[in-house]
């Protein structure tokens, strides 16, 4: 394990950046070091060659690299940071990322989405929670888009009483069905 460094998943999202303002600050009170991850969907680029898009992957992977210096730049981020984005699906990316690189722990947020709009999105943020083998901050959105609650998980010392603990903060943010 790199104590030392802490996997923050970037989707660009106003929670994943509240995410990244949490790391940053925890990173330079506890002298850690940042590796911000964006993950670029290998269904939306295996697309590509099917439909006409606006932008091929090799852009879209560009692109991800500025907005993460932009948004490095846009926190103040005064810890050393380390930038990464790779094609695939974001669970398996960001979990194999966490064991290559023996990360302390990751820092991620939920989608925030509420009722009917859950269903919709895939939630990335549960499944990492529980198939992580190292710590997770876990970030969730307050429905009023100005306030978040913030849960720390350790795979090693959790139970379902966590997770239950988690569902009735978030409740509907949540849809903990395994």
């Amino acid at each position: 394990m790199n104590a030392n460094k802490l996997l923050v998943p970037i989707r660009f999202s106003p929670g994943s950046k509240g995410s990244l303002i949490f790391a940053a600050r925890m990173a330079e009170r506890l002298h850690k070091s940042l590796v911000l991850l964006h993950v670029v969907q290998r269904d939306y680029v295996e697309a590509e060659s099917e439909i006409t898009r606006a932008k091929p992957a090799i852009e879209l992977i560009a692109d991800a690299e500025r907005k993460l210096k932009g948004l490095v730049t846009e926190v103040g981020i005064k810890a050393p940071v380390e930038i990464a984005v790779e094609v695939g699906q974001p669970v398996e990316v960001i979990l194999k990322k966490a064991v290559s690189l023996g990360v302390e722990a990751i820092i991620i947020c939920t989608h925030g989405c509420s009722r009917w709009l859950r269903w919709l999105h895939h939630n990335t943020a549960l499944k990492v929670l529980r198939k992580s083998t190292c710590p997770i901050w876990l970030l969730c959105p307050g429905r009023d888009g100005s306030s978040a609650s913030l849960y720390f998980v350790d795979p090693g010392h959790s139970s379902e009483s966590a997770f239950g603990a988690i569902r009735s903060k978030c409740g509907e943010l949540f849809d903990f069905a395994a």
